[in-house]
């Protein structure tokens, strides 16, 4: 399937990434190589992540170390729309408006 990842995605990915590399940038330089494969699988399983339907209708949530991505599924693509750090709360990321299905 087709993996769109939005602006906010990205944003937060690189705040993640910049935050980790202050004080490791071989660990932060590993995460976000993780955090790409980890997109990749979910275009490749879809459905293997854990339905979020509960706090946002059609979002779906998988664990790559102690980051949450956040993504829905649409007929022909896969929409990333957010990563959550370690410790971060999910409120502010699930109340982003997207054009969801």
């Amino acid at each position: 399937m087709d993996i769109k990842i939005t602006d906010e995605a990205l944003n937060d990915v690189a705040q993640i990434i910049n935050y980790i590399a202050k004080e490791n940038p071989f660990a932060a330089q590993k995460l976000q190589n993780k955090l790409y494969k980890a997109f990749k699988r979910i275009g490749a399983f879809p459905y293997s992540g854990l339905d979020q339907s509960i706090f946002k209708r059609h979002v779906r949530s998988i664990l790559c170390d102690q980051n949450m991505i956040f993504y829905y599924i649409s007929h022909d693509s896969i929409t990333i729309i957010g990563v959550l750090g370690k410790g971060q709360s999910k409120d502010h990321l699930l109340s982003r408006s997207h054009e969801m299905p």
